[in-house]
């Protein structure tokens, strides 16, 4: 019994430590600075970085290693601040600057390449888990690379971490927030979409916001919070409710969660890229200048229109000028009918029309198998347009007047008769993700009746107005459940739907607009005289509305000045939705008008919802102010608090793991009770108070890591030191692990000329094994990225973080090196050291193509160094020159002698094969699709290209 008493006492003063010690944990403690430490090696020090490693290393008994070789120095720099090795001119201008403060203008020529912006932007991909498809069974494209441009821009421009965090969570959110800032909320919209026939869109819809939370956690937080999406967390602070209150912040977005068949899924931003954001802003002045000048003629024209309705001069009303597309169908000829809106263009008829007479001169009949076709003309959703036309239907049969439609996805619009109804509707997918409305009254069959459809390009069912004869028509709302924009391709059909609902009857004057038309101009293209109506009531005795109307029709039709303008505006507004219509779009946040409830999901199944959850933070971390949204924008201004304990620590040390190879806590996904504690916390905390002070300036900190004196050691040390500190835990060498697979590749596209500088765009498809594709397609007639299509010309040498990242089949040359697949948030990669990572070296056609070209330049190089060489005589360079000129391309030094021994010699022993063997050499120089003058022979150049082959292939090639 005693025993049992003991026990149970222990046991409860072991949880009480347990509780205690998660109040207390480290990593929940506001970073705090402290006096740097005191050490006995004093010139050794080059910033208080060195200050707290050093003083851990003198407390293990070790000592710093020496500095690199300032040639071993620049490339490891380069390398990490840009991604790319230095050139050999960059090495010996270093070399040549004895003044003080070199390594200083180094570092900061570095960080204001916009090289810099590319290399950092790769592990924040990793972070987004961005990818170009969008996972799952069917794993079809998505495009997100604008997104990526932004990011390469933000870090370019060196926006500070705060703003970088606010902006990619609550963007959108901001005051008169701007295009950059949403593109910057698809951070939030990487996650996997699944589209798959039978999912339940609520399921995946949870799962999407499941991901956000613990994207939001892992980044910024550092904690696997997952664990608490069933439970409460068993070892770190967080409890199940807590989950779901940061849940409720995510879980605003008018998204559906089986979506993303056709591309992107709402809500989408059109996002045009560069050149076109030019042609807008030229466009934008343009279009303030004519709203001035037409403002100005407003005013000025009063008295013209005082004397024009003292004249009586409007009889009867001309139709409104402005049109998108005018078919009169009184002519027929070679299978074509006018449009008398834009002289170039002419409407292409499919079947044969009767010319018969009509309302006004011809009109067509048609017996429900003619269309009219106008091209591909932007009637969608998300702009307002007008359809206007004279009807004479000879049955009640659905009937087309005016539509288009995607065959496979049944995405456009109609215009058309629905049982004698006048019907217009708008469709993403048809059937149910749409907007549709019909009049209550039918149409008469066997006469003529005139009908205006206007759309105001709301996304909304009462955005259209119907109206009949001139009249507003009472309607019934069919469908009001739009998701998403329904612009896309097809050509717009007068007459026809496609296959379905021809109209049967006669159809004439058919005008299309690319605005709302309102109550005057309907009654106008019906055959009725409002203006003279108003013009018939005296001036006094107008209303408001009356008086706008006739003024909005005076300056519109009549006023030449204004109209004339008003004309020019409509073009600069049509060019302004034509850049819209044609940009790259990207997947953004958005919030819906009234909040979805989120609740408390039992053991994390949707489909078991408890108590409402409301947004919230953990009460393990600092209060949330009483100044801040309860929204997306709170919380990143929340994470930015400089008092959070997590925000900094967490960025910094990827920072450092970024530099170093290692974060000084290795776990750099989890700070939790479960992570490793930091090696050196008080560094940490030095640092991230550092970071905040400086206004969260993400070049400072890593100028200020890279010129530390710990940054700068050799990465070779005695046997005896890796034995001591095997992970390098205590920095007592410089960093020396392998680079990521990006920067050697990039390094010998570069390093042999080929590289392709441009930056920002597209994903390109560079070489990759046939096939592989085609193991995990899926119908590649109904969905995009099922085959691999490779690229060419400048897209087969690109940056590698341009390379199209398939989640289902990422670029395996890049997986072999611990590329992750994106498909959840990756802090940490893999450094495989296998077989695989030799073979994809020594064969993928890019290092071949690389290698054959390196070669070329080393014989070209080092032929034109040659005086002898270039005056033709003497003989030509030595082999030794040659090999060196690869080296100090690739490794910014010359070779050692046991290794240009054992180069030569494999140099000598190609060069006896490839001359016994001209078919093998010049198989060899087929590999790749760039040319290139032969620089030597083509035993030399093979015998050379495998020699540069190896060179990629060597371990000091491959690391810093």
């Amino acid at each position: 019994m005693i025993f049992r008493r003991l026990l149970l006492l222990m046991l409860v003063c072991l949880a009480g430590r347990l509780s205690l010690a998660e109040e207390t944990h480290w990593a929940y403690q506001t970073p705090r600075r402290t006096r740097l430490p005191v050490v006995q090696q004093q010139d050794w020090p080059r910033t208080a970085i060195d200050a707290y490693l050093l003083a851990k290393l003198e407390a293990a008994g070790l000592q710093p290693s020496p500095a690199a070789e300032r040639p071993a120095w620049i490339r490891r720099v380069t390398y990490d601040l840009t991604g790319l090795p230095p050139t050999p001119e960059e090495v010996q201008a270093f070399l040549d600057d004895a003044r003080p403060g070199a390594e200083e203008r180094v570092v900061d020529r570095l960080l204001a390449s916009p090289r810099f912006g590319e290399r950092m932007a790769v592990d924040w991909l990793d972070l987004a888990h961005y990818a170009d498809t969008h996972g799952y069974h069917t794993d079809s494209h998505r495009d997100m690379w604008r997104w990526r441009d932004w990011v390469i821009e933000a870090f370019n421009r060196n926006l500070p971490y705060d703003q970088f965090t606010i902006q990619q969570l609550a963007g959108d959110l901001l005051p008169q927030a701007t295009r950059e800032q949403r593109i910057a909320t698809g951070f939030l919209r990487n996650h996997m979409i699944n589209f798959e026939d039978g999912v339940i869109a609520d399921e995946f819809r949870n799962e999407y916001v499941v991901d956000r939370v613990n994207q939001v956690a892992t980044v910024w937080l550092g904690q696997t919070i997952a664990c608490a999406q069933c439970h409460d967390h068993k070892y770190d602070p967080f409890t199940q409710r807590e989950f779901y209150d940061l849940y409720a912040f995510f879980n605003n977005v008018p998204e559906n969660g089986v979506d993303g068949r056709y591309g992107n899924a709402p809500p989408v931003l059109a996002a045009p890229t560069r050149e076109q954001q030019k042609k807008e802003a030229a466009l934008e002045l343009r279009r303030a200048e004519l709203t001035r000048l037409l403002q100005a003629r407003a005013l000025a024209a009063r008295a013209d229109q005082a004397a024009w309705e003292k004249a009586g001069a409007a009889a009867q009303a001309e139709p409104p000028g402005d049109m998108l597309a005018y078919l009169p169908l009184d002519n027929l000829a070679e299978g074509q009918t006018a449009d008398r809106a834009a002289p170039d263009r002419t409407a292409k008829v499919q079947g044969e029309p009767y010319l018969l007479e009509g309302k006004f001169g011809d009109a067509f009949l048609l017996g429900g198998d003619v269309s009219i076709g106008l091209g591909e003309l932007p009637l969608a959703s998300d702009k307002p347009f007008s359809i206007a036309a004279w009807v004479h239907p000879t049955t009640t049969d659905a009937m087309a007047i005016v539509a288009r439609r995607e065959e496979k996805t049944g995405r456009g619009f109609e215009v058309g008769l629905r049982e004698g109804h006048l019907f217009a509707g708008l469709w993403r997918t048809s059937p149910d993700n749409g907007l549709a409305t019909a009049t209550t009254a039918a149409l008469p069959i066997n006469q003529w009746s005139h009908v205006t459809a206007v759309y105001d390009g709301s996304g909304k069912a009462s955005g259209w107005r119907l109206y009949l004869n001139g009249q507003l028509q009472p309607s019934k709302v069919e469908l009001d459940a739009l998701a998403g924009s329904t612009a896309g391709d097809g050509v717009l059909e007068v007459g026809r739907r496609g296959e379905e609902a021809g109209f049967r009857g006669l159809l004439d004057e058919v005008r299309l607009y690319a605005r709302v038309l309102d109550a005057t101009a309907a009654g106008i293209l019906a055959g009725g005289d409002p203006i003279g109506e108003l013009l018939a009531i005296p001036s006094d005795a107008r209303t408001a509305d009356q008086q706008a109307a006739l003024q909005r029709y005076y300056l519109e039709q009549v006023d030449p000045v204004y109209s004339a303008d008003a004309r020019r505006l409509a073009e600069v507004v049509r060019g302004l939705e034509k850049i819209e219509r044609e940009a790259p779009t990207v997947m953004v946040m958005q919030e819906l008008a009234e909040p979805r409830k989120t609740f408390v999901l039992e053991g994390g199944n949707y489909r078991f919802p408890t108590d409402e959850a409301s947004p919230g933070t953990p009460a393990s971390l600092p209060p949330w102010r009483s100044d801040w949204p309860r929204n997306r924008l709170g919380l990143a201004l929340w994470l930015t608090d400089p008092a959070h304990p997590l925000t900094a620590r967490v960025a910094v040390n990827r920072y450092w793991r970024m530099m170093f190879g290692e974060g000084l806590v290795a776990t750099a996904e989890d700070f939790g009770s479960r992570g490793e504690r930091p090696s050196h916390p008080a560094l940490l905390d030095h640092l991230a108070r550092e970071f905040v002070d400086s206004g969260w300036d993400v070049k400072g900190l890593l100028r200020s890591l890279v010129l530390s004196a710990a940054y700068r050691q050799t990465a070779q040390a005695p046997a005896a030191a890796y034995a001591a500190d095997p992970q390098n835990r205590l920095l007592a060498r410089g960093p020396g692990h392998r680079l990521p697979v990006e920067m050697i590749r990039d390094g010998a596209l570069f390093t042999s000329g080929l590289l392709v500088g441009e930056i920002g765009g597209r994903s390109v498809f560079p070489y990759q094994p046939p096939g592989l594709w085609r193991e995990v397609s899926f119908n590649p007639r109904d969905y995009t990225a099922q085959v691999y299509q490779q690229g060419d010309g400048a897209d087969l040498f690109r940056r590698s973080i341009y390379t199209f990242w398939k989640r289902s089949m990422p670029p395996p040359a890049m997986s072999a090196f611990g590329a992750p697949n994106r498909e959840t948030c990756t802090v940490t990669r893999t450094r495989p050291n296998t077989v695989q990572t030799a073979l994809v070296l020594l064969n993928d056609p890019t290092y071949v193509e690389a290698a054959r070209c390196l070669a070329g330049r080393m014989l070209r190089e080092t032929a034109q160094a040659s005086p002898e060489k270039k005056h033709d005589q003497g003989p030509p360079p030595a082999p030794a020159e040659i090999l060196e000129s690869g080296f100090r391309r690739l490794l910014a030094r010359p070779p050692t002698s046991a290794e240009a021994d054992v180069l030569l010699q494999l140099y000598t022993a190609e060069l006896s094969r490839y001359q016994e063997d001209p078919a093998a050499a010049q198989a060899l120089l087929a590999v790749g699709e760039s040319s290139a003058d032969a620089p030597s022979t083509a035993s030399e150049w093979a015998a050379w290209t495998v020699v540069a082959n190896v060179l990629f292939n060597m371990r000091q090639a491959t690391v810093k």
